[in-house]
């Protein structure tokens, strides 16, 4: 049951990653950058790390589920 609970997690952190990249690097960065926006290679690379997330969740869901 916990293995399903972290696969949903890392599920919804994949749909994070690509759908608010922004909010992700705000988050991150609040106390160090005055008003300043994130790169596009830093928003790319989070969509691409969280289609990796995303994936690789449905893959150990449809493995646990043998």
């Amino acid at each position: 049951m916990f293995g399903y609970v972290v696969l949903a997690l890392l599920f919804l952190w994949g749909v994070l990653m690509i759908a608010k990249p922004d909010l992700l690097w705000s988050i991150e960065h609040k106390d160090q950058m005055d008003r300043q926006r994130p790169t596009e290679k830093y928003v790319s690379t989070m969509r691409v790390a969280g289609s990796i997330c995303m994936v690789l969740a449905v893959a150990l869901f449809v493995m646990f589920l043998r």
